[in-house]
């Protein structure tokens, strides 16, 4: 009989000791997913009240930590490089090329989501992102319109316009409704507000400026060759 005991006594141990495995197992699970802003390849920018700035480098050969998306998301690509995503238990998809200047938007809000990304290209993975806080509720707006500037994209969150400067078309004047990110693809321009700021010199790939809502500003051509800039209107 204290045979049959401690036999029990045993099996009831073991299997204890499988559920604080499985349990232990899910929380490490757990704890290897971040949030977007603290996962080391998503640098915040800018973090205000109403959306968030990152800037997003994964280099080649390089993989992310799994990480959370809350937030709809737009995103400005500054070269061409192609990735794959991995959802947790899934494997991996396809790989994806994005092209430079090409925009893209992802709709989270409501419906977070986790995943992490590989860059099996030989060139670096390098976005600018806007995040939206709003949560419902989306404004009502009208198109931008200005020479040189085309709508590229929209949906509930952004409306993403295409701007490409050259000699025949050297600058552009418009205002929009809502707050908006003017990401420099490549080139040079300064960018001038109308309430008699100075003209402000935007260089290099990837640098932005935010242009205030309601205000007009002009985008000029600054030395020599064209200017490509993709402008990120949050709503």
């Amino acid at each position: 009989m204290p045979g049959r005991v401690e036999s029990v006594g045993m099996k009831r141990l073991s299997a204890l000791f499988v559920v604080l495995a499985l349990v232990a197992g899910v929380a490490v699970v757990s704890a290897q997913v971040v949030p977007v802003e603290k996962e080391p390849h998503h640098k915040v920018m800018l973090d205000t009240l109403l959306f968030r700035i990152l800037e997003i480098t994964v280099n080649p050969g390089e993989m992310t930590l799994d990480h959370r998306h809350e937030f709809d998301i737009a995103t400005v690509a500054l070269g061409s490089a192609s990735t794959r995503t991995k959802r947790p238990g899934e494997d991996w998809g396809a790989p994806r090329l994005r092209p430079v200047a090409s925009p893209d938007m992802v709709e989270y809000t409501g419906k977070p989501a986790v995943h992490m990304v590989e860059n099996p290209d030989t060139t670096p993975y390098h976005l600018i992102a806007v995040e939206n806080y709003r949560t419902g509720t989306w404004p009502t707006r009208k198109t931008t319109s200005g020479a040189a500037t085309t709508l590229a994209k929209e949906n509930r969150s952004f409306a993403v316009y295409d701007v490409k400067l050259d000699a025949a078309t050297p600058s552009t004047s418009h205002s929009h409704d809502l707050p908006t990110v003017a990401v420099l693809v490549s080139g040079e321009i300064t960018n001038q507000g109308s309430n008699g700021e100075e003209p402000y010199p935007v260089r290099g790939s990837g640098k932005w400026v935010l242009i205030p809502a309601a205000q007009t500003h002009e985008m000029v051509v600054a030395g020599t060759g064209d200017a490509h800039i993709v402008e990120v209107e949050v709503r």
